[in-house]
């Protein structure tokens, strides 16, 4: 009633939400559809590639008239959250568009590459990692030894290689396992990933979005870490078994545990025609997920409500 009664007072033709307040979303889109308000939702995340947690999840039911994702894999947990609400004759549009993070890295990148240009020399020599970790206890259990493997790895070859680090603000279980082992590395601030546009090779520590994002951003390869094979056994993309078949199957060739990275670091003649398959696999991995050049862009598809 209080959300009604505010709505009817003043005039709005649109209402984003920008914080998520899920006590509360459901009653103000309920508000804004009896009041004829437009309301839209975006979430850039990509949530985890599982088939059996989305069900009765609250952030993903809160049902604005518009919901911006950016992927298939999200659109779809989206579709599957609201499922039983969809064959009621509950009416819900998502859009798989861009996000902000990619339009900004893009421009940021052009910017930088002009700034970087006298540094090319010092690091035409080394490979470059962009790592985009996932060690902060929201993916299954991903836990410190992960780091602690994957930078002891890294440590073989710390004069051959300069990285960028991109982890949540206060977490630092990478960035503490890379100074152990003497790894010169940037850490870049939260959800600016622009610096991965110099990047050989982008390394997601578990399933990161962000990783996936810049991957795209960049066409960079993209590879999963994690000590244990068995690690994603358990992973669901797509609704459609056929294309979610080809999709486990290119995100299992992704995949590398501790003992694939070192093989892939340690023959520089080897690792250029291994990064150029991962390159393609990745490309192939996006396109199927549905992260590609000709989605909108968000501030794109904006204009066109």
């Amino acid at each position: 009633v209080t959300f009604l009664l505010f709505f009817e007072k003043i005039k709005v033709d649109y209402l984003f939400m920008l914080h998520r307040a899920f006590a509360l979303e459901k009653l103000i889109f309920k508000a804004c559809k009896l009041s004829g308000i437009t309301s839209v939702s975006f979430d850039w995340s990509l949530g985890y590639p599982v088939n059996n947690m989305f069900k009765k999840e609250i952030s993903l039911m809160t049902r604005p008239d518009i919901y911006l994702v950016t992927s298939y894999l999200r659109q779809y947990h989206y579709e599957k959250a609201n499922l039983d609400f969809l064959h009621a004759g509950g009416k819900l549009k998502i859009i798989n568009c861009h996000c902000l993070q990619v339009e900004y890295a893009r421009l940021k990148s052009k910017e930088l590459c002009i700034k970087n240009k006298q540094n090319k020399d010092n690091l035409k020599n080394k490979l470059i990692i962009s790592i985009f970790d996932n060690l902060y206890g929201e993916n299954a259990g991903l836990q410190n030894k992960t780091a602690l493997k994957f930078a002891n790895i890294l440590g073989y070859f710390k004069t051959q290689i300069n990285s960028t680090l991109h982890s949540k603000d206060g977490i630092k279980n990478m960035e503490i396992a890379l100074k152990q082992e003497n790894i010169n590395y940037y850490r870049s601030i939260k959800g600016d990933f622009s610096m991965a546009y110099k990047s050989n090779i982008i390394v997601s520590i578990g399933f990161q979005g962000s990783a996936i994002k810049a991957a795209f951003s960049f066409k960079k390869p993209l590879i999963f870490f994690s000590p244990e094979k068995d690690y994603f056994k358990d992973i669901y993309f797509l609704k459609d078994p056929l294309k979610n078949k080809k999709l486990i199957s290119i995100f299992r060739k992704l995949t590398y545990t501790d003992y694939e990275l070192y093989d892939l670091l340690s023959s520089e003649k080897e690792r250029q025609l291994k990064i150029k398959n991962l390159k393609k696999l990745s490309k192939e991995f996006l396109e199927l997920i549905g992260i590609v050049e000709n989605m909108q862009f968000f501030l794109s598809y904006l204009k066109t409500i």
